[in-house]
This record gives structure tokens, sequence and C-alpha cells, in this order.
């Protein structure tokens, strides 16, 4: 899930999605209740068992005090930690139905966390509300970028809102939108988030897709970058993505290339047989039953193993195969 530390609602809907893969998983009722689905009446009675008395009233006259949810939890619960996260879910709830502050930071922040969580699961059945509120935060993320500030570094802040890793999310996301050859909104994105990403190179990639689609000879200028500098400082996620684009894209020369830059990389067991499977790919693309097969046997005995080592036998062997 990514995150060292949460902010607004993001570590309990970090629970409650745990919660979904674990049914074991051991939390308490309060933590992962689905306040939305509460009357007014049972979240003001629940506010009273902890010794918090408000009404519909006193809670506008708050409203008109407090800048945030986390404003207000902070004014009523007066130093009282222990209850504090209790009367925050509570005091969320509220600030969703009724403050005029509707596009507070935490709540933005939590509606799309959510409707992440549904697209990852399939279940979102319209993304216009999900894409009205990614440009709704780089508003917020072009408004709040002071000319001292670093943007990466307000970026790192905004992700703590978020159960996911919001980094990865617009990277998978803009990649689909190359994918189902909508240019215009992939390049609506990168521009807007470009200058918040850390390791730009994953952008930069992207970017390279969407040139590639006019200008191939620009592209593989970008891409002889991207990869130098992939030598220099790796990512192998990015790696193994740059391969598999030039499975359908790239010379063989260029996937050779790539391949040798992740032999160098591979640590784990999972990474090496993902390279494996590129490769059988790569071979029956070609037409190359015999090397394809070749692949899948090796593959096959592979998995058998118990541990992983990358050495240079195992190098030498993929590299031999590639050279046929």
């Amino acid at each position: 899930m990514g995150h060292m530390e949460f902010r607004g609602k993001a570590f309990f809907n970090h629970l409650k999605m745990n919660l979904a893969d674990d049914p074991d998983l051991q939390v308490k009722d309060w933590q992962v209740a689905d306040y939305d689905n509460h009357s007014d009446k049972q979240l003001f009675a629940m506010l009273e068992e902890l010794d918090i008395c408000l009404d519909n009233k006193s809670l506008l006259l708050y409203f008109e005090e407090c800048d945030s949810p986390e404003e207000l939890t902070e004014c009523l619960v007066a130093g009282n930690d222990d209850i504090y996260n209790q009367v925050y879910l509570i005091i969320f709830e509220f600030w969703k139905r009724y403050s005029e502050d509707t596009h507070s930071l935490s709540v933005l922040c939590d509606e799309l966390d959510m409707l992440i969580y549904d697209y990852d699961r399939g279940i979102l059945s319209k993304e216009e509300r999900l894409q009205e509120l990614l440009g709704e935060l780089e508003n917020i993320l072009d408004e709040n970028l002071d000319e001292s500030d670093k943007p990466e570094a307000l970026f790192a802040l905004i992700k703590t809102y978020f159960s996911f890793d919001l980094t990865s999310f617009l990277y998978d996301y803009i990649a689909l939108q190359i994918d189902e050859e909508n240019p215009m909104y992939a390049s609506e994105l990168l521009d807007g988030f470009y200058r918040y990403i850390e390791d730009k190179r994953s952008f930069d990639f992207l970017k390279m897709r969407l040139i590639a689609e006019t200008d191939m000879n620009e592209a593989n200028i970008m891409l002889g970058y991207l990869q130098e500098s992939l030598t220099e400082k790796p990512n192998l996620d990015l790696s193994l993505d740059i391969l598999h684009y030039l499975l359908y894209m790239g010379s063989k020369e260029q996937f050779c290339a790539a391949v040798d830059q992740l032999l160098l990389e591979i640590q784990s067991k999972e990474d090496f047989l993902e390279l494996l499977y590129i490769i059988a790919d790569y071979f029956a693309l070609k037409d190359l039953e015999d090397l394809e097969n070749e692949v899948k046997r090796f593959t096959l005995a592979f998995k058998e193993k118990q541990t992983f080592t990358m050495d240079q036998n195992t190098s030498k062997y993929i590299r031999d195969l590639l050279d046929q």
C-alpha cells in the first residue's frame, strides 16, 4: 500500500481494504464502520457516547469557525487523544454532508482514494468523477505551490492522504489512456502532474510513448537517454515496462540492450520469471518456435528451484539465445 505515514482518513481506508482481503484481520468496529450508512441521529448518539454533545445547530456553528474536519475534531476533543480518531471519523462524515467547504483537501482525497479502490477492483461504472477529482487535485497542487517549494515535496505530502500509492496509480492510468488511444487526455495528465513526480523517468517513458505515435526518431532518442539513465540509476519496474514496450515496438538491438540492463538489475525469482515470459513472447512474435519452446522449458525447470541466484552462466545462456 505504500505510505510510511497516513493523514486524513487514509489509514482507515487502508484498514478497510486490508480487511476485505483478510477477514481475520484484527480491527475495531469503529475503525472500519461505514459511517455514510448512519443517520444523523445515530452519528450524534455515537458522539454523545464519547461525551461530545452536539446537535445540527451547534455543528453548523463549528463549521463556520473551522477550516477542515481535522481542525474541528481538534476543537472538540481538546487534547483527549484517546478518542480523537473515533470523533474524527464521525465529524468527517458530517463534514462531507453539510459543510460548505466540500473541497477540503482530506475530503477530496478520501473520495478520490475510494474511487481508485473501486477502479482497481473493476467496479467503477463511470470514470467521469474520477477524472474530475484528478483535475481538482492538480489545481490544489498548482495553487499551493510557492516559488520556494519543491513540487516533489508538496506531492509527497499530498500522497499521505491516500491509502494507495498515488504515483503508481497515475502512471498506470496514463499508460492505459495511451493504450486505449486517448492521447489528448494522457498528455493532459502528464503535463499536469509531471513536475510533482519524484522519479520523472517513468513519466518520460510515457511521454516517449506518446511521441512515438508521430515521431519515432525523436522517441528513439528519448529512449536512448532513458536507458542510459537506468544504467546509472536502476529502476527495475520501469525497465520491465520498457522491455514490454520494445517487445512490440522496438528493434532487436533495442530489445537485447533492455534485456542486458535487466540481467544486471534482477534480484528476485519472480522478476527473473517475468523476464523469461517476455523473452518467450518475443520469440513467439518472431515465429521462432524452437527458441520459444527452449525458453519455456528453461522457465519450467527454473520454477522448480528453491533458491535464486543470477550467475554469469544464466546471463550468458539468455544472451546466447537472443543472439541466435
